[in-house]
């Protein structure tokens, strides 16, 4: 093993070494312009279409989290006292430190869904 090191690092100093790379088998889709959503959807517009309600409570969609927060009537997040605009500042005060239109999951009629999901729908709905 020390040897495998030894050697690649020789590899690396040398001038003369020239790495062949081989052609991806597979280039993966480029994001246009037309896939990215037109506006960013706030969580009080779930509220106001009604995918959401005042007192929905979000849970981490992770076992390793315990937080438990709530939307209050404006749709913002309250949480451990502190109220977050967003979701991901929702996620990064519970030390998360993600996107939390995925980490939270909202206690809906239907089950736990995640926002991402409930911004989805409402963006397929305009």
């Amino acid at each position: 093993m020390a040897q495998v090191v030894r050697d690649a690092f020789w590899q690396l100093e040398s001038d003369s070494h020239r790495p062949v790379y081989s052609a991806p088998s597979a280039v993966p889709e480029q994001r246009t312009a037309s896939m990215l959503p037109s506006r960013r959807i706030k969580l009080s517009e779930l509220l106001d279409a009604g995918l959401i309600s005042a007192g929905t409570v979000l849970t981490p969609a992770w076992e390793e989290y315990g937080q438990v927060a709530v939307v209050d009537d404006e749709g913002r997040i309250r949480l451990d006292g502190q109220i977050h605009d967003t979701p991901s500042g929702a996620a990064n005060t519970a030390g998360a430190g993600t996107s939390g239109w995925t980490f939270w999951l909202a206690d809906t009629p239907e089950g736990q869904v995640t926002p991402a999901d409930l911004r989805a729908a409402l963006s397929e709905e305009d």
